[in-house]
């Protein structure tokens, strides 16, 4: 599950995506109103190999936005037998 706000203005409906590397695991829509009214969005994968995996929540950068640096999140799993 991942939690998305758009701070300024209403953002409305935008894509979400799960990917590893180049690779985009899943993805969803999300309705954004602004305001930094917070969304959940749930996204889902099942990994298929042991070992260390890093991941990346992210949105494009839309048409208007100043800055695109705050459009994704980076973590790492690690998966276990």
């Amino acid at each position: 599950r991942a939690k998305l706000r758009a701070r300024g203005d209403a953002a409305g409906r935008i894509p979400v995506y799960l990917s590893e590397g180049k690779a985009v695991l899943d993805s969803a829509h999300v309705d954004l109103p602004g305001g930094g009214v917070e969304r959940d969005v749930d996204l889902k994968y099942v990994p298929t190999r042991e070992g260390l995996h890093r991941y990346r929540v992210w949105t494009p950068k839309r048409e208007g936005e100043i800055s695109a640096e705050n459009n994704e999140h980076l973590f790492v799993v690690r998966v276990l037998k």
